[in-house]
């Protein structure tokens, strides 16, 4: 990989890193980053035991909307950094 390669894919680890993202991994052409919030589950449990599982329904709306997503970066042929995102 050439400099330039190298320093476009630093760049773009840190523009997602300033937005929230979290480096998981980094490799040669590749960079993989997480992205959203975990459900803090232990809280939700305590929560849900203490209003006598009403808490139930916020903790299970929680877990189907927040989504993490995976962003993985890598370097192509002509130097570009591309961008593919999934859901984790």
């Amino acid at each position: 990989m050439t400099s330039e390669a190298r320093a476009a894919l630093d760049r773009a680890v840190a523009i997602e890193l300033a937005s929230g993202a979290e480096l998981e991994s980094q490799a040669g052409t590749n960079a993989v980053l997480l992205k959203g919030k975990k459900v803090n589950h232990v809280l939700h449990a305590i929560l849900s035991l203490i209003t006598a599982g009403f808490w139930l329904i916020v903790w299970l709306l929680l877990v189907l909307t927040n989504r993490r997503k995976r962003i993985v970066l890598s370097v192509n042929e002509r130097g570009e950094v591309e961008r593919h995102i999934t859901t984790v």
